[in-house]
């Protein structure tokens, strides 16, 4: 039977687990998720949480290579936003199947969006800027957000929120390895209470 690990993202006892490798550490390391290394021994994630990273460093990849392909169309001589509709049609990729679409500032594709800057107002901090602090969503005046981006980027801010809230309590603890054994020690007792009750009902 394989081994009982705790997952360093979401601290879960797991026997579903990968080590992290040097590609998992770019992936957290590009989402911000910082984790305390030790030289002697290997830490591991979660399947579920290398799924999420996974998803979530390919998101913001796109964001990023977005935001940098808009960097040329700046009109620094005037000092005036990046026109994204302008910088579409001037490309010739930009196909209007709606009138009512618009185009996403993140993605650069024409959908369905939602302002981005009332999003961020709905949360309690800037979470565009919380989860991405490379881009500038005020590169282009009236940011857009389409509906899957929109999903995502939540998803990805929850998780990351999620994932740093964990890590301070487990950190408040002055014996981290301790605190990691517990989380065994509950999960075992957790698993041995659920075969009794299976064992009950038959």
């Amino acid at each position: 039977m394989t081994e009982l690990r705790v997952c360093q993202l979401c601290f879960k006892a797991s026997r579903d687990f990968q080590v992290i490798d040097e590609n998992s550490r770019e992936m957290l390391d590009g989402l911000l998720l910082k984790i305390e290394y030790s030289l002697n021994e290997d830490y591991v994630i979660c399947e579920s949480c290398a799924d999420s990273i996974k998803t979530f460093f390919k998101f913001k990849s796109i964001c990023l290579y977005t935001h940098d392909h808009m960097t040329p169309f700046i009109k620094s001589t005037t000092g005036m936003d990046v026109d994204i509709e302008e910088m579409k049609e001037n490309s010739g990729t930009d196909t209007i199947s709606n009138s009512d679409d618009a185009i996403c500032r993140l993605c650069l594709k024409r959908d369905r969006c939602v302002d981005l800057n009332i999003l961020n107002k709905n949360f309690d901090e800037d979470i565009t800027a919380k989860c991405m602090p490379e881009l500038d969503i005020n590169f282009s005046s009236d940011p857009k957000i389409c509906l899957s981006c929109q999903t995502t980027l939540i998803n990805y801010y929850q998780f990351m929120t999620k994932c740093l809230v964990k890590q301070e309590d487990t950190m408040e603890h002055d014996d981290r390895d301790a605190c990691l054994a517990i989380k065994l020690e509950e999960f075992d007792i957790k698993t041995e209470e659920e075969d009794c009750d299976r064992l009950r009902c038959v």
